[in-house]
């Protein structure tokens, strides 16, 4: 398995609580509002591909330091 097997993880509500440290309700007024990756159904659980997850951390933390700078 190469990289791509990572990329291609899915993530449990929980998973994603904690590396974003938003709350449940938080994370699914977001995915509502269009400002969160939607979820994908795996099994009737809500999952999230940890991709999706990583790229929005990242642009979140680049927007906010792109205003550090300025």
């Amino acid at each position: 398995m190469g990289d791509d097997a990572g990329s291609c993880r899915v993530l449990r509500i929980s998973d994603v609580v904690e590396l974003t440290r938003l709350s449940r309700s938080t994370i699914y007024c977001l995915v509502r509002s269009g400002d969160f990756p939607k979820q994908i159904k795996i099994g009737g659980c809500a999952c999230w591909l940890k991709s999706d997850v990583s790229s929005w951390i990242d642009t979140k933390f680049n927007i906010k330091m792109q205003g550090r700078s300025e």
